[in-house]
């Protein structure tokens, strides 16, 4: 005789079949995302491939371009780790879980130093907003450190799947920390590309050279609005990240469900702001290295008012050539902001 019990479990290597109903479906909701954020992470990798070639072989390679290399590679270990979690049979769910967590305890702060390294460029001068904005990076190192211990993982049932059965509640500071200082370098560099227009075209000029990036020079209003993107993605996922985690209506497999995707688009971001500005791809301005070439001449007509009298003669045409160029290694000492720099880049490169 057939049983009548709906509740046997007819294939006991079946992770879900462990689980409630509801459960069973919040994890292949999480696991479908983390798998999507691995898809997307990979084809972010795939597409800058030649950028990344160029920054390794074709540039000096400093500080900010290895922070750079290591963010890519732990972000991709961290989203990489996340999906094994999700998908493959672990015997050792605990030493995966804290395993990727390292990943992410140094991916997000190196990211976040990205932009550190940005703002010290533009404000080599001002001890204070470097600072700050130091203090600011290691409350972001310190909190995601603490991830490590945050969260506890167990194996579904008798079978060798994971899932994450508790989460500390301090493990909210890192996004927490995050936005703040990724709140404090978009004001900081908004601030100092804004600062000579909000002076010659008051309040009206400077609220839309901040929205639109009008009244702004080309490199400047790629910089802000590049900046913007960032900042936008960034907040928007730590306060959903943040929302998660300390929501007690959400259910606890929810609780931690964001945290992938958002490191893999915050790295994408601050990663395409480096790559663009090393390079010089953003928008309107592009670093043509054959400027940089000490063997050619540049012939560059400029025109110039002669004052005689109460007449102004005009278009007095001078020829100046220009037979080298020399880069300094600091493009940002002794400047008011990036608009001085030299065209390298604005991470102090």
């Amino acid at each position: 005789m057939p049983s009548n019990n709906c509740s046997a479990i007819l294939n006991f290597d079946a992770a879900m079949a462990y689980l409630p109903p509801d459960t069973a479906y919040q994890v292949q909701v999480g696991a479908n995302l983390v798998v999507g954020s691995l898809g997307a992470m990979a084809w972010d990798f795939l597409t800058n491939l030649n950028g990344d070639y160029q920054l390794l072989f074709k540039h000096r390679i400093k500080l900010p371009t290895l922070v750079y290399f290591f963010s890519r590679a732990l972000s991709l270990g961290y989203v990489l780790g996340s999906a094994i979690f999700q998908t493959t049979p672990i015997d050792h769910c605990q030493a995966l879980e804290q395993t990727v967590d390292v990943f992410y305890a140094f991916a997000v702060p190196l990211s976040s130093l990205l932009f550190f390294f940005r703002v010290k460029a533009v404000f080599d001068n001002n001890k204070y907003i470097v600072t700050t904005g130091f203090i600011l990076w290691l409350s972001v190192l310190a909190s995601s450190l603490s991830i490590i211990t945050a969260v506890h993982a167990i194996t579904i049932g008798p079978t060798s799947y994971c899932t994450a059965e508790s989460l500390k509640s301090y493990a909210g500071a890192a996004p927490i920390t995050v936005l703040v200082h990724d709140t404090f370098v978009f004001m900081a560099i908004s601030w100092r590309l804004l600062w000579t227009t909000s002076t010659h075209t008051g309040f009206k000029g400077w609220a839309r050279a901040f929205v639109s990036g009008g009244y702004l020079p080309a490199l400047s209003k790629s910089l802000l609005q590049d900046g913007q993107m960032y900042y936008l993605i960034t907040v928007g996922g730590n306060l959903l990240t943040v929302i998660m985690v300390f929501d007690k209506r959400v259910p606890s497999v929810y609780h931690t469900m964001f945290t992938v995707p958002n490191l893999m688009l915050t790295n994408a971001m601050a990663c395409h702001v480096f790559r663009s500005t090393k390079l010089g791809l953003i928008r309107g301005f592009r670093n043509d290295s054959s400027l940089l070439s000490t063997n050619r001449s540049i012939h560059l007509p400029i025109h110039r008012r002669t004052a005689r009298s109460d007449n102004i003669e005009l278009d007095h045409a001078l020829d100046i050539t220009v037979t080298k160029v020399v880069e300094h290694d600091s493009d940002f000492s002794n400047s008011m902001g990036p608009e001085s720099a030299s065209p390298k880049d604005d991470y102090g490169n």
